[in-house]
């Protein structure tokens, strides 16, 4: 029986050899033998690879951490009423984590610190996020100003 690709291969490739040989029949006889175990194996470390580069990019786009929503929310809140972004807002440490890893998955430049009071920041947005290490892991403060 002859196999659809070298049936078509070997009439659009048979006109075109030189000397007007190459039919069919020495069509099959040039194509190597391939068992259907390996091209099994050839298609399951394709997929395997396809679903570890769907993994890997999986957090690549914005808007991915649960906190960045609620985050904006917050500086939306302020915004409206201050008609500009805020300066700071106090986070948990898994807020805080969660926006830094944002950042990293997204590529986005890391802009962190410590003020002068010790206390750890990162920026979001316009935003100063400040570390609360004594809140509850998932606190999300009220937007702030500079303090005067």
């Amino acid at each position: 029986m002859i196999s659809r690709r070298v049936l078509l291969g070997g009439s659009v490739f048979g006109v075109a050899a030189p000397g007007g040989a190459g039919g069919v029949g020495e069509m099959a006889e040039q194509a190597p033998a391939v068992d259907a175990r390996s091209l099994r194996d050839i298609e399951a470390h394709l997929e395997e690879m396809a679903v570890q580069v769907r993994l890997m990019n999986g957090g690549s786009f914005t808007g991915t951490s649960v906190y960045a929503g609620k985050l904006r929310d917050a500086m939306t809140v302020f915004l409206r009423a201050n008609n500009k972004y805020p300066d700071y807002l106090d986070v948990g440490i898994e807020v805080f984590h969660a926006m830094y890893d944002w950042h990293i998955h997204n590529r986005l430049p890391l802009v962190v610190g410590r003020s002068a009071d010790g206390r750890y920041g990162l920026g979001f947005m316009f935003t100063r996020l400040i570390l609360r290490p004594d809140a509850v892991p998932d606190f999300i403060g009220i937007a702030y100003d500079q303090r005067g």
